[in-house]
């Protein structure tokens, strides 16, 4: 009859350990995608926002008369 040994418990707990830590890898890199791209969305917002206010700005500048 065979009798698991103190090795076979260390295999299994070494692949349970194993399936944990690429789990957690899977959900730690989806977990920064998604906060890449929503960086990402808020740096494009924040682009757009800029040039609008440049062009308001270039706008207002062409219809007051300079002074001088």
């Amino acid at each position: 009859m065979y009798y698991p040994t103190i090795e076979f418990f260390g295999l299994v707990l070494l692949a349970g350990m194993n399936i944990v830590l690429g789990i957690w890898i899977l959900i730690f890199s989806f977990r920064l995608l998604t906060l890449n791209r929503r960086i990402s969305r808020a740096i494009s917002e924040l682009e757009s926002r800029i040039s609008r206010l440049e062009v308001i700005t270039n706008l207002s500048e062409t219809r007051q008369p300079k002074k001088t």
